[in-house]
Formats: C-alpha cells, sequence, structure tokens
C-alpha cells in the first residue's frame, strides 16, 4: 500500500527583516534578531530565554572632586547572593578588581596602610574577609570595577550586601559611603560599561550595612537571615538598611519555538520611498546639501570651507569696559574701568578691573587712557607679566594730556588674568558719555 507524505510542519527562520500581512505556520518560526510586535501577540506557548546577564560590577561614586571624603571609597566586603552563595566570595581567586577613575577607566593604586604597610587592594571587597579594607587613593580614582564575574542572571540575585569600613568608631569614617551607589553591566555586550542593566539608590547616609534585595530575595529561607555580620547569611533588616532593587533593564530573546495563531505585521512595499536607497553614513563622496546643521558637539574640517553667506558667531567670548567715573590711579595699581558694558564669557571685574581667562586661544586686548603732564608708563599684564606698554619719558608742557591706546594679540590659556596697571608716572581716565573716551577690551580671535 503506498501513501504520499504530503503536509508536515516546517521552520522559518528569520534573520533580516520581514514585513507582511499575516504569517500562519503549523510549524516553527525561529526569530534570531529582534521581535517588534505593534499590537498584540497571541500564543499558545512563548519560550523567553532573557539576556539579562551581568558579569561586571561596579561600586562608584557620583561626583569627583578633592573634598575631604568626596572621593574615598574605603569598605569591607561586597555580597551579591544567588541560591544562598556569595558568587564573588566563591570565585575571588579569578575576579580582576582594580579602583580607577570612573571618568577615563584609568586604573589607579590602593592605599598603604601607614601604621602597618599593609596594601588596602581593591580586591578586598571580595576576599570573604570582614577583618581588612578596600580602600583607594581618592586623589585619583572614584571606583571599583569588578571583572571576570561568572556569567548570572539579574533575576537569579537574591541580595547584594555592602559592608561599610572595618573601624566604626567615628561617624565620618561612615560618611564616607555617602555618595556611592552599585551598578551591574554585561561587559561583552557593553564594553565601555555605559548602559547598567541594575543599579542602586546613590547612598545618603553613612550606615554599617547596606542591602539590595532582588526579585529572587523571595527564594532566601526567611529564617536564615543574621543580625551580625555575616560570611555565610545575608543581613537582617535589623543590621542593615534595606533598599528593593524593582527596576532594571529587561528584554526578550526568542532562540527556541514560536508558536502561534497570527503575527500582524506592517504591509510589505511603500517603506517610505524618501528613504529607500539612501546611504547611512556621509563620506568623502559625499555631497550634502540641507537648510541647516545643528551640533551639541564639536565639528572638525579637514578641508576647505567655503561659505556664500556669513558666518555668525554668537558665542565668541569678548568683553568691553569703560568708566563713570574721573580716576587717576597711583602707581602700581590697577587703572578699573568699573562699567561694563559686555562681557559675554562673565570674566570682568568691575571691582578690580581685571579679566579672567574663560576660553583659552589667542586673544586679542585694546585699552585707551590720558596722560597727567608727565611722564608715565603703563603696562598691560598677563598674571602680573608685562605683555605690553604705553610709555613716554618725554618731558611734557605744563598741562599737556596725550590721549593714550594700547593694543596687543596674546595667547591665554584659561585661567590668565589681564589687567591694565599704572608702573611710573600719572595718568587717568574719565567718563565721557556716548564718546567713551577711555575704556579696556578684548576678544578671542582662535
Amino acid at each position: 500500500m503506498k501513501e504520499v507524505v504530503s503536509e508536515f510542519a516546517e521552520s522559518a527562520n528569520i534573520t533580516d527583516g520581514l514585513k507582511v500581512d499575516t504569517i500562519t505556520t503549523t510549524g516553527n518560526v525561529d526569530i534570531s534578531g529582534s521581535l517588534n510586535v505593534e499590537t498584540s501577540l497571541t500564543t499558545n506557548q512563548l519560550i523567553v530565554n532573557d539576556d539579562l546577564y551581568f558579569n561586571t560590577i561596579v561600586i562608584k561614586k557620583q561626583f569627583f572632586d578633592n573634598e575631604s571624603i568626596g572621593n574615598v571609597i574605603n569598605l569591607t566586603e561586597l555580597q551579591c547572593w544567588v541560591n544562598g552563595n556569595i558568587l564573588l566570595g566563591d570565585n575571588n581567586d579569578t575576579l580582576i578588581t582594580n579602583f580607577v577613575n570612573w571618568d577615563t577607566k584609568e586604573i589607579g593604586e590602593p592605599l598603604i596602610e601607614s601604621s602597618t604597610g599593609d596594601v588596602l587592594y581593591a580586591s578586598n571587597i571580595h576576599n570573604v574577609d570582614l577583618t581588612d579594607m578596600a580602600h583607594n587613593i581618592f586623589t585619583t580614582t572614584n571606583a571599583i570595577i569588578i571583572n571576570n564575574v561568572p556569567l548570572t542572571t539579574i533575576k537569579n540575585i537574591q541580595s547584594i550586601v555592602l559592608y561599610n569600613r572595618v573601624v566604626r568608631v567615628s561617624q565620618t569614617f561612615l560618611d564616607r559611603a555617602i555618595g556611592l551607589n552599585i551598578e551591574l553591566y554585561n561587559i561583552d555586550n557593553d564594553p565601555n560599561l555605559e548602559t547598567p542593566l541594575a543599579t542602586t539608590n546613590e547612598i545618603s547616609s553613612g550606615d554599617l550595612v547596606y542591602r539590595y534585595d532582588f526579585p529572587a530575595i523571595d527564594t532566601y529561607p526567611s529564617g536564615d537571615f543574621s543580625d551580625t555580620d555575616s560570611l555565610t547569611n545575608i543581613a537582617s533588616e535589623t543590621l542593615a538598611t534595606k533598599e528593593v532593587v524593582s527596576e532594571f533593564a529587561e528584554s526578550v530573546n526568542i532562540t527556541g519555538g514560536l508558536t502561534c495563531d497570527t503575527i500582524t505585521l506592517p504591509i510589505i512595499g511603500d517603506v517610505g520611498t524618501e528613504i529607500q536607497g539612501k546611504q547611512d553614513t556621509i563620506d568623502t563622496a559625499t555631497d550634502l546639501t540641507c537648510n541647516s546643521i545643528t551640533t551639541i558637539g564639536n565639528g572638525t574640517i579637514g578641508g576647505n570651507l567655503t561659505i556664500t553667506g556669513s558666518l555668525t558667531n554668537r558665542n565668541q567670548p569678548a568683553f568691553k569696559a569703560t568708566t563713570t567715573q574721573t580716576l587717576q590711579p597711583s602707581v602700581d595699581t590697577n587703572i578699573i574701568f568699573n562699567n561694563p558694558i559686555m562681557d559675554n564669557d562673565s570674566g570682568y571685574n568691575s571691582c578690580t578691573g581685571e579679566y579672567t581667562i574663560q576660553s583659552a586661544e589667542n586673544w586679542y586686548f585694546y585699552y585707551s587712557f590720558q596722560s597727567n603732564g608727565v611722564a608715565f608708563k603703563v603696562h598691560l599684564q598677563q598674571d602680573g607679566v608685562a605683555i605690553d606698554q604705553v610709555f613716554t619719558d618725554l618731558a611734557l608742557t605744563t598741562d599737556t594730556d596725550l590721549g593714550c591706546k594700547g593694543m596687543v594679540i596674546v595667547p591665554c590659556v584659561v585661567g590668565d588674568v589681564i589687567r591694565i596697571r599704572v608702573k611710573t608716572g600719572s595718568v587717568g581716565i574719565e567718563n565721557g558719555g556716548f564718546l567713551q573716551y577711555h575704556s579696556f577690551g578684548g576678544f578671542l580671535i582662535g
């Protein structure tokens, strides 16, 4: 007897974009990319393999300055409890742990205890020893990065427990934990550690022990919490300050079979003809025509820039100050122009007559005044050093005043102080009203 087998379940492997009205299948649909459902997805069985796996733990400060406790990391032990075990302590010998500058990821050195000579390594944070500490050199580092953690799903974490420093005789020592928080990353997917999979709140008070409960805390036996420091049990709420970590990034990857009645997706075709065939990058072969370009970052032009219209630079630093009074400053004092009429970089001090550079590069400065019938010497000074001068050593006729002006280009760095200073003789400035007889100003020329 012959039978023709003509109907059987087929699998569909989707590795690229697919847009259809309806998919009907009696077999499996394997999706190796993302599944985006705009309306509803009805299934009899959905097998989900979540990718919330972390292999890197970070403890870091939320700020980086040189205050007395601002950057200090001075901790005893970090415990990550998974299935009743301490994940870090159980893998202490294979973890790679360092103090780092969080902004640059540059590795720093640990502190050496002055009284004992002990090196307070960052790895002390997980060495299953509650008698020593991890202590950074806080002027160079503000974070601990623990790498090579066994790949673990966040949903299996019961709790993370952080023990503050061992010596607890001073609240100041405990307060060093203020500003810290803990973040979990998958460094394989996120090599620059930019997007944490889970994060705790910033510590706001100096306490002995901190406990962060995750979803699997319900699987931990209720009678096994410890009211004392422990390497075998999770700290109790009596011992520790508790926080529930209930929000973290979630995603769904479908790597097995997907059985469903109907999937409704956008219609194939008409996928925006205005974008079809367009390249996704701008390179040396690209001609670009647009109405405007707006950027919040820096732009670099390697070739020539041709402008047929006008170039407006509204943020170019510049300042100008005049005077509302008649002033004859003494020798070795500043000529103070007390009336700033423009200062878009907020660098001029009308009380001292000094301008502090806020934006580096080359500056053009100008200044004007009048003599008082005697020989004189006036300097433009940069950080107290004469860069330019206007002077005369002639014996002037009595009551003869000279109108004087100086102009100079000066390379500057941020923080330089520019001032006009009388060195010899006698000079003065006066209010010319609308004419602005005398002034002091400058602008960045690049």
